[in-house]
């Protein structure tokens, strides 16, 4: 079996190949390049859609957890439910022995806190059971003349089972999800 090659057939080895015309090469570099920039863009969409939906998620795990030791710290009511209305903290009675109503946590770990309302001193053990749930029990303390504040601040936080945090803002928050008592931090 025998091959040929053009360059050395006696028909075609003195012709020469003429080149291609100009215009079917233009059209086909200008096709493959816009082929090839379609190809970076679409790639480059696909990664900046894939890199947003991975910081997106980041980003909501970490929104969603929330550090037990955030609620540690001197916290002063700013606002309770009295009586079904939720009311801001007043100008304590005249006879008050404590100028405003307050709480301290400590430590998280502990779960204890100590406090006071406008006549008493108050003290309470806690469990965060699960992150954001928080049980009270054992409330005790001194039982002086309490007035309508101090009666109602021992029932919402008996009631709390949720807080939330923003800033400066301690949110304890009931059974009904209804926010019960507002602090903030001192």
């Amino acid at each position: 079996m025998e091959f040929f090659f053009l360059n050395n057939h006696p028909k075609t080895k003195n012709m020469e190949r003429s080149p291609p015309k100009d215009h079917c090469v233009l059209k086909t570099i200008n096709l493959l390049t816009a082929k090839l920039t379609t190809m970076k863009t679409t790639i480059f969409k696909i990664s900046a859609f894939v890199l947003l939906l991975s910081l997106m998620g980041a980003g909501c795990e970490k929104e969603n957890h929330l550090d037990k030791q955030e609620i540690s710290g001197y916290w002063k009511v700013f606002k309770q439910n009295i009586s079904g209305e939720f009311e801001s903290s007043t100008t304590p009675p005249g006879n008050a022995i404590y100028t405003d109503i307050s709480i301290v946590i400590p430590d998280t770990t502990k779960g204890n806190i100590s406090g006071n309302t406008f006549f008493n001193s108050i003290e309470a053990d806690f469990e965060i059971e699960k992150e954001q749930q928080i049980n009270f029990k054992n409330y005790g303390g001194t039982r002086i003349a309490e007035d309508n504040w101090g009666a109602s601040f021992r029932e919402n936080l008996l009631n709390t089972v949720e807080f939330n945090i923003s800033k400066d803002e301690l949110f304890f928050i009931d059974s009904q999800n209804q926010t019960v008592i507002v602090f903030i931090k001192n």
